[in-house]
């Protein structure tokens, strides 16, 4: 019940059915102990061994199965399953017979010859029971992330090291049953229970403590790479900046009015959901004061350069200069060339648009830095982040002004989403690296970095799918803010773990040298008590 509570089970009454197969043996074994006028089975000592034994097993599966997903292998139970079932109770009930009965049958055997030994016979058979129940739960209590190694070297050496200690009456002078007893002991000092909790009660506590402060990190790999990272990969509209430009400049080509070059614009614009698209729209109807001459269709996304649409019977092209010249479009215009040269040199983010074979002109956009952008990147070096650039899609000049605002190392222009992969792929070889983004664009390259970060209110829906950490408030120093929980949580889990091993590192040789279960059972369990408790402090962490 404590254990159910602990985890903080929403199923807390079913949960605790989990313990009633132990419960039912213990008490029928008294039970027909009392009506045969036997000596008792197990001792009370015994009983409380096995139960903690019990509750520290039922605190590890109830932590997994009902925490964060990613941690288990298997989806939690349906709600719809109800709390208690005929199939669950006879279950229950089986398995609390058959265990009444071995424990009996193993008692039985000896106890008219050696009490003692008849005592450890049977609480051998609970251990067995109790073992059995967790490898039942193996799947609860492997999380994607455990250490293989470990979890195959461990119980190896466990189980070798008792049954060496078995064999000590063939080597000092001592009854079997001692032998029995320290073996026993030892089998308790060595398990790993600590070790077992020790990462995943540290990573449950910092994600739940990033949910808290407006993070999401899909499962404990993306919380402790977080911490490891050297290079950080930022996209520049919606990412460090506002994503939300304006126009600024709307310069008619030829005989081309104003009007007409912002009526083909904003009716193949329309179609498109790109920020961009969305700007040319919401102002272009403000300048033509809601009038729109023409409806577009049939609009193509050319990925990273622009788009195409039919106007009229006319193909319409919107997109970046160097969309014009290549793939078998015609170049533009000096004057629309001239137009966009000028406008990017003023830090402007450039659209050319056509109809037909006739170029009508050039639209300037500007966007603003994200408030707050400057001083995150600059807590985000403080951190330990050595390398940070803007890889964006617009035109290098407009890259370098937005970075010198924000106080960036680097700003590379004119990537398509192919060059933006290639250029992670890069910096993976020299670090470890994070890619900050919010558009299609931008999910290749999540996928290739490290840590895959989204902006989660701007984001676009494949961008969050593929980011492993999501800013939820689209605020640039919530990023400080979980790079130092992560690091918090790789320290917390160094802690746990030395903790862990150091205490088996000294029960083994204690319970060898004649240390009881008792004692050895305290100590055990609390060093795992220990290790929950320093991975709850997470949950208080504060920011800088």
């Amino acid at each position: 019940e404590i254990s159910a509570c602990l985890v903080g089970s929403e199923m807390c009454i079913r949960d605790r059915l989990f313990l009633l197969p132990t419960g039912l043996i213990e008490a029928s074994v008294l039970l027909v102990a009392v009506v045969l006028g036997t000596p008792l089975p197990i001792t009370p000592v015994q009983i409380l061994w096995v139960n903690m034994i019990t509750a520290v097993t039922l605190a590890l599966a109830l932590g997994f199965e009902h925490g964060e997903p990613d941690l288990m292998r298997r989806p939690p139970r349906p709600p719809s399953q109800g709390l208690v079932s005929p199939l669950l109770l006879g279950r229950l009930l089986w398995v609390g017979a058959l265990g009444t009965a071995l424990v009996f049958w193993q008692f039985s055997r000896f106890a008219e010859t050696d009490l003692d030994l008849a005592r450890n016979m049977a609480v051998l058979t609970l251990v067995w029971i109790e073992i059995t129940y967790l490898f039942a739960c193996r799947r609860l209590l492997a999380p994607a992330w455990s250490d293989l190694s470990l979890t195959r070297l461990l119980p190896t050496l466990m189980a070798v090291l008792a049954v060496l200690l078995l064999f000590a009456p063939l080597v000092i002078d001592e009854p079997f049953s001692e032998s029995f007893y320290r073996s026993m002991a030892v089998l308790v000092a060595a398990s790993p229970c600590a070790l077992a909790i020790a990462t995943p009660s540290a990573v449950l506590s910092g994600v739940a403590r990033a949910a808290r402060g407006g993070v999401l990190i899909k499962g404990g790999a993306a919380l402790e790479d977080l911490g490891t990272l050297k290079a950080m990969a930022f996209d520049k509209t919606g990412t460090l900046t506002e994503g939300e430009p304006r126009i600024t400049d709307v310069i008619p080509i030829g005989a081309a009015s104003e009007e007409q070059l912002l009526s083909v614009a904003v009716a193949v614009e329309r179609l498109s959901d790109h920020p961009l698209a969305q700007a040319v729209v919401r102002d272009g109807l403000d300048r033509l004061e809601g009038r729109v001459f023409a409806k577009a269709s049939d609009l193509k996304s050319l990925t990273g350069r622009g788009v195409t649409a039919q106007l009229n019977g006319e193909t319409a092209w919107i997109g970046k200069a160097e969309m014009f010249g290549a793939d078998g479009i015609e170049p533009l215009d000096i004057a629309a060339a001239d137009a966009i040269a000028r406008l990017r040199e003023q830090g402007r983010t450039t659209m050319a648009v056509r109809l037909g074979n006739r170029d009508l002109g050039v639209i300037g956009l500007m966007d603003t830095a994200r408030e707050g952008a400057r001083e995150a990147l600059a807590e985000l070096r403080s951190l330990g982040i050595e390398r940070m650039l803007m890889i964006s899609g617009d035109h290098t000049k407009v890259a370098e002004a937005i970075g010198q605002e924000v106080g960036l190392d680097e700003a590379i222009g004119d990537l398509m989403p192919q060059d933006k992969v290639d250029m992670i792929d890069a910096l993976s070889r020299e670090a470890k690296v994070a890619m900050v983004g919010d558009g299609v664009n931008d999910a290749p390259a999540m996928a290739k970095a490290t840590v895959g970060i989204a902006m989660g209110a701007a984001g676009s829906d494949v961008a969050l799918e593929t980011a492993d950490v999501a800013l939820m408030a689209d605020d640039l120093r919530h990023l400080p803010f979980a790079v130092g929980l992560s690091r918090k949580s790789r320290a917390i889990i160094r802690q746990n773990v030395y903790v862990s091993l150091g205490i088996v590192a000294i029960l083994v040789p204690a319970t060898i040298f004649g240390l009881g279960i008792g004692p050895a059972v305290i100590a055990h369990e609390g060093s795992t008590l220990l290790v929950v408790f320093n991975a709850l402090r997470l949950l208080g962490y504060k920011d800088g």
